[in-house]
């Protein structure tokens, strides 16, 4: 709606660098991130979730793989779920809200990575950092920037490997 003021090279320009922008460290994720997410999410079983910091990219794997991801846009909502993952993932064993958070949405998988291409309210995602020092999970592949973890914490390893 605000762009209708403007012509149309201006337009362009806008949205062109929004959607394909010239830096390489401004594009959500690239050509190789795309391939490194579809080889994970072919790991991870069909209906089982997966959950990452959005601002990694992982969101897309929804709509590219139809893999399902627990965040499927950037920021995280401030109540529900989301947000209990998003701030407790790092404190498994402390936290059973989270572990029921997990379980209700079938989330037995994580997904970590070095590549952050729009860190919008970092607060919401701190429990999803470094997860290779998380005890209740597993690394299961690292595929480029990505690491694909399984969820041992919650009693999430029996009901993965069923």
């Amino acid at each position: 709606v605000l762009t209708l003021g403007l012509d149309t090279a201006t337009r362009y320009r806008m949205l062109a660098g929004f959607f394909r922008p010239g830096s390489p460290d401004r594009v959500i994720v690239g050509f190789e991130g795309q391939e490194s997410l579809r080889r994970l999410s072919a790991i991870i079983p069909a209906g089982q979730g997966v959950v990452g910091r959005p601002e990694n990219g992982t969101p897309l794997m929804w709509a590219l793989f139809g893999t399902n991801t627990l965040y499927r846009s950037i920021p995280i909502p401030t109540t529900g779920d989301e947000i209990v993952i998003g701030t407790g993932f790092d404190n498994l064993a402390g936290r059973p809200d989270v572990c029921e958070a997990l379980a209700r949405h079938d989330i037995r998988w994580a997904i970590d990575s070095k590549h952050v291409y729009w860190l919008d309210r970092p607060e919401r995602s701190s429990g999803l950092e470094d997860l290779a020092s998380n005890p209740g999970v597993e690394k299961v592949r690292t595929d480029g920037d990505y690491t694909l973890y399984r969820i041992t914490a919650c009693g999430m390893d029996e009901r993965t490997r069923a």
